[in-house]
């Protein structure tokens, strides 16, 4: 095989590399963004029984993730992002740029434990459930299972004292 042959086979695996790697983000990509709808459907039905005007309330709008290395212009990342109005109080909950291999975060915003540290929900991989993380300086974060009750307690704590 001469030089240009061979350089022709490389410019054919590089294209079938990448032609891979573009569908393979894409999938991840779709996956994503499914997850986070699905979060957000489930946050919304466990809601749905104690929602009441000025009292608790959840709204969604279009939001598009981005990170230090990437632009919101240069994002791909189009989803939505959930606000929970509980008491005054406002809880976001807003999509990161997607991590390696399809990994999913969203940031807690708003929540009285992000003061002294961040919160996070992280999808756990190969399963529909989600985990509630508290990372505090150096230590392991704390890990928390995430599902109604969990989520009714941490809001909960957003309730003025007096009131509980």
């Amino acid at each position: 095989m001469n030089g240009v042959q061979q350089l022709g086979e490389m410019l054919r695996h590089y294209a079938d590399t990448e032609a891979h790697k573009k569908q393979l983000f894409e999938q991840q990509s779709a996956h994503w963004a499914a997850r986070i709808v699905e979060l957000f459907d489930r946050m919304e039905q466990w809601l749905a029984p104690v929602k009441s005007p000025n009292l608790l309330e959840t709204q969604r709008e279009a939001y598009v993730a981005f990170g230090p290395n990437l632009a919101v212009e240069a994002s791909t990342f189009k989803t939505q992002k959930l606000t929970i109005q509980i008491a005054g109080k406002t809880m976001e909950f807003v999509p990161e740029v997607m991590g390696p291999g399809g990994s999913i975060s969203l940031a807690v915003m708003g929540h009285t434990a992000a003061r002294h540290g961040s919160v996070s929900l992280v999808g756990v991989p190969g399963t529909g459930d989600w985990q509630w993380r508290k990372a505090n300086g150096l230590k392991d974060p704390d890990v928390y299972a995430f599902d109604a009750d969990f989520l009714a307690l941490q809001l909960q704590g957003l309730i003025p004292r007096e009131y509980h």
